[in-house]
Order: C-alpha cells, then sequence, then structure tokens
C-alpha cells in the first residue's frame, strides 16, 4: 500500500490587500515565498463561547466574539520580505492599519484556507542574529478563517 506524504513544502500563501485600502506600489497581491523551514505558520485555536452556571443553578451559554489568529514566518533571506517592509512602512507613513486577505493553499491536504480582514499584530522588525539568522515572524488577526476543498491551484 503506497503512503501519501503530507507535506507543507508546496503550499502557496498569497497576500492580498483589501480594496479601499491605501495602495501600496508595488504590491497589491503577492506570493509569500521562502517560508522559514520549521515553523512556516500556525493558527492557534478560537474561543467560539462560554458558559456559566448562575446562583440558581441555570446554565447560561454565550457566543463570544474573536479574533482567528495567524502567523507565518519567513527565512531571514526570503524575497517577501522587502514587500512586507513596504507595506509595515505604509502603516507607519499612514498612521493607519491596512487590513489584508490571505490565501493558502496546502495541495497535500487538498485543502483552501481564506483569511479573511486580516490586520497585523505582531511583525519582526530584523532578523536576530545566532549562528545563523533566525526567521521572521508575522502575526495576524483576521475577522475568520474559511476552509474549502481545493479544486485547482491559483498562482
Amino acid at each position: 500500500m503506497a503512503f501519501k506524504t503530507i507535506t507543507s513544502a508546496n503550499a502557496i500563501l498569497i497576500a492580498t490587500i483589501i480594496p479601499d485600502q491605501p495602495v501600496i506600489a508595488p504590491w497589491l497581491s503577492i506570493q509569500i515565498q521562502d517560508f522559514a523551514v520549521d515553523d512556516a505558520w500556525s493558527s492557534e485555536a478560537i474561543t467560539y463561547g462560554n458558559a456559566e452556571k448562575g446562583v440558581d443553578g441555570a446554565v447560561g451559554a454565550y457566543r463570544q466574539l474573536s479574533m482567528a489568529p495567524f502567523a507565518f514566518s519567513l527565512m531571514a533571506n526570503s524575497k517577501s520580505i522587502p514587500f512586507i517592509e513596504a507595506y509595515r512602512m505604509e502603516m507607519d507613513r499612514s498612521q493607519e492599519i491596512i487590513a489584508v486577505n490571505f490565501t493558502l493553499q496546502i495541495p497535500s491536504l487538498k485543502q483552501a484556507h481564506s483569511i479573511i480582514n486580516a490586520t497585523p499584530k505582531t511583525m519582526s522588525a530584523l532578523a536576530t542574529g545566532k549562528s545563523s539568522l533566525q526567521p521572521l515572524s508575522y502575526t495576524f488577526l483576521a475577522d475568520k478563517i474559511i476552509t474549502s476543498t481545493i479544486t485547482s491551484l491559483v498562482l
């Protein structure tokens, strides 16, 4: 029996500036390249709700509105860093947060994830120098993440 390899090596991450946001030349939509080897991307668990028991013994549950964390790391020599730096500098210049939509395609799982209305939370300013330059990390908080099945790759 042949085993199918599950890998993130052929994943594709595309970042797109949301329409009606300030334009950042030269990109409105780019493919993020050169992920960090051991920590390409991640997403934390999202809190959807909570429940409490009142003094009368009745349980009340409620929906808790939460943002969906999404992070990715790039090798220190990634070709995408100049574009991300232009994005960060435009936010510094305009003193405004610029939202981004991400599309993450994982062919080995036949999944696509749309990361909607993501705003930056943390961004590495420069690579940390150790025995080798450490990856740069970027964390965004998204309005939602929608998962679908890949029918064809979009580049």
